[in-house]
């Protein structure tokens, strides 16, 4: 089971959030649910919006985006196509 605490309406407050995913996790983990994890954004974690230190349940699945973009123009006959393409991939 992986809770997603990423949601822009949780609380700002650091020791909120934390209270929130502990609440889960030791809920679920209580019910049968052996193997929890929480996705989080590295960037949550370095601005200590997540606080990791205090977590109960250590298995953390920390998405952090890299951003590859290349701009295309292709023209085939008549046709041109313009466009940006864009990659994101979790390290």
């Amino acid at each position: 089971m992986v809770l997603d605490i990423e949601d822009e309406q949780n609380s700002k407050d650091s020791n909120v959030i934390t209270k929130d995913i502990n609440t889960f996790e030791d809920y679920v983990s209580a019910n049968g649910y052996a193997k929890t994890s929480t996705y989080v954004m590295r960037y949550w974690l370095t601005i200590q919006r997540v606080l990791d230190a205090q977590l109960h349940d250590k298995n953390l699945w920390v998405a952090s985006m890299v951003l590859l973009s290349a701009v295309i123009h292709v023209k085939h006959g008549n046709l041109q196509v313009h466009g940006i393409i864009m990659v994101t991939k979790l390290i």
